[in-house]
């Protein structure tokens, strides 16, 4: 952190998914994401989803029907800001499975990732995509990311 005086914010996590995850271990891996990227959050939602529920926000609110393995609604677009992120629990053991990565890291790069779009970052163009990802690994290779997942239901 650079000397910014940042705000202990409302952080909720909502599993509904195929797995458990340790919520206070999760909870202070978020603060320090969000003290890495030196913004003031009010709230921050999370919710973990399968893969039909995911397919059908997509398609309701964005109006795609596409599969995608998270969806990021930000309420306010400046700081302090309040966000609600959804992860596809399915996506994100498959996008582990296909990368060669623990889950729990594919889902922090994913909530790296949607913390990254409510603060600006944008993902449309190649050069926008090389940004974001370049961001996303520099916070990831900072983290010390322990297993959160306590069980997993087959």
């Amino acid at each position: 952190m650079k000397g910014r005086n940042l705000k202990k914010f409302e952080i909720e996590i909502f599993d509904y998914s195929k797995f458990r995850v340790k919520k206070k271990y999760l909870h202070l891996l978020i603060q320090n994401i969000i003290n890495r990227v030196e913004s003031n959050f009010e709230r921050l939602y999370i919710s973990f989803i399968d893969r039909e529920k995911i397919f059908y926000l997509n398609k309701t609110f964005l109006n795609h029907k596409t599969d995608t393995d998270i969806l990021t609604f930000s309420y306010v677009q400046s700081e302090p800001y309040q966000a609600e992120l959804f992860i596809s629990s399915d996506m994100a053991i498959a996008n582990a499975e296909k990368y060669k990565v623990p889950v729990e890291k594919e889902i922090i790069r994913l909530i790296v990732h949607g913390i990254l779009h409510v603060i600006g970052y944008k993902d449309k163009t190649l050069l926008q995509k090389k940004k974001m990802r370049a961001e996303e690994n520099k916070i990831l290779n900072s983290l010390k990311i322990e297993k959160f997942i306590k069980s997993s239901i087959d």
